[in-house]
């Protein structure tokens, strides 16, 4: 059986072989092989601009959060567990006090001789940090819900800024990051 299938699959292979791709046609070439309807594009949906796109439809909500008290090892098994790499920092009623980013974290943990955090606390070996509260970085730049997606572009330009909390009224409903910002491109 095997010899008789043989020929067979040789005569197909050179058909195969003997026929013109789609890819190697011209323009014209397809289209008359194809008929003029197949080489109309595709309806491609016009992507909202930036300017027009609210921050809600690419924040993550809600956003991994942390409060003020929590302890570096908290935070640092959140952040873990999460995948993330920054939390915004809230009070007791979730208004945003300040963010803490896993670099803040390893800072903390790993503290120089002496350090000044962006919160202006001094701390050092012999005193060292244990709250989120004593390495949090503040001020932070922030978006809010009625911002547009181009607000937050713009605030990514600046290397340092890799994670905007989303506020409304102060609070935290979100976050967005650079990939949050790439996945919706």
């Amino acid at each position: 059986m095997t010899s008789t299938l043989l020929p067979h699959l040789a005569a197909a292979d050179q058909k195969a072989r003997s026929q013109v791709l789609p890819s190697q046609l011209t323009t014209s070439q397809l289209a008359g092989h194809l008929g003029t309807q197949a080489m109309k594009a595709p309806e491609i949906a016009r992507p909202v601009p930036l300017h027009q796109m609210p921050i809600q439809e690419v924040m993550t909500s809600p956003a991994v959060t942390v409060g003020r008290a929590t302890t570096l090892a908290q935070a640092a098994a959140l952040l873990t567990f999460w995948q993330v790499s920054t939390a915004p920092v809230v009070d007791e009623g979730g208004v945003l006090v300040g963010v803490v980013t896993a670099t803040d974290l390893i800072r903390g943990v790993l503290a120089p001789a002496s350090h000044q955090n962006d919160a202006g606390g001094v701390w050092s070996m012999r005193n060292p940090p244990t709250t989120v509260e004593q390495v949090m970085s503040w001020p932070v730049a922030t978006v809010e819900v009625g911002d547009d997606v181009a607000f937050a572009v713009f605030l990514f330009l600046d290397p340092e800024i890799r994670c905007l909390p989303v506020t409304q009224n102060g609070c935290v409903v979100g976050v967005v990051t650079r990939q949050d910002l790439l996945g919706a491109s």
